[in-house]
């Protein structure tokens, strides 16, 4: 078979087409995220400072009880946490802070912050039915921009001891434990340079029941001033020389 010229000319443009349709947006990869190692939550004081605040959400208490606690939204370190079901729904049934169950931290809205869960949903999320894993985007962010990111989790009813949420695969949250007043579940804070407007974090339960789960999300523009940003580890018992 033979080709007029022309007809060549214009396969060689389809071809191009198709190849640049074929390759993600430059640009469109997700910046590597370094997490610090989990740290024990405690009090207000974990909350990691910086610079101007991207978003900062907490869970929202389930529907039901909404009349009694309308809002939910607090205010710690100068920094507003929107109670929004950011993962996608609530737990069912369950009344405002039952997840830090007759847990304290000492302070009434710090409680609020963790005391509320947020669980994934496979609908908004596209994670299919089981929803044991999850990514959450990120947005408005602004490309080269040093920024922090901070993730809380917390549920110590009865029913929960032992679960998990690894984030990024890199860094294992534990929700704390019933029988232990004291134990309030884990955060741990990530600092990543934005190769674009957004950025996914990834979220899996490993299995240990229920859905992949956040109490809150803190991001912020990472301006140098945090001090709290755990212990990195390069292997069992080896402090990293950095």
């Amino acid at each position: 078979m033979t080709f007029a010229l022309s007809s060549i000319s214009t396969l060689s443009s389809i071809a191009v087409i198709a190849a640049a349709l074929s390759f993600p947006e430059i640009g469109s990869a997700q910046a590597a995220v370094t997490w610090g190692s989990a740290q024990d939550t405690f009090d207000a004081n974990d909350i990691a400072s910086g610079g101007a605040v991207v978003e900062a959400r907490n869970g929202l208490v389930f529907v039901p009880f909404l009349s009694d606690n309308p809002a939910e939204d607090v205010t710690l370190g100068g920094v507003l946490f929107d109670a929004t079901n950011f993962l996608g729904r609530q737990f069912a049934n369950e009344p405002a802070n039952s997840f830090i169950a007759n847990h304290t931290s000492g302070d009434a809205v710090y409680d609020i912050l963790i005391g509320n869960l947020t669980s994934a949903d496979g609908a908004v999320l596209g994670n299919g039915s089981t929803d044991t894993v999850a990514n959450y985007e990120i947005e408005g962010l602004t490309a080269n921009v040093n920024y922090l990111i901070q993730v809380w989790y917390t549920d110590v009813r009865g029913i929960s001891d032992g679960r998990v949420v690894r984030v990024d695969n890199s860094v294992t949250l534990d929700s704390g434990v019933n029988s232990d007043s004291s134990d309030l579940g884990q955060f741990a804070i990530g600092t990543f340079t934005a190769s674009g407007t957004t950025q996914v974090i990834s979220l899996d339960n490993l299995g240990t029941a229920g859905r992949a789960t956040l109490s809150a999300i803190l991001v912020r523009v990472d301006d140098g001033s945090s001090t709290n940003l755990g212990t990195d580890y390069c292997g069992p018992a080896v402090v990293n020389s950095s």
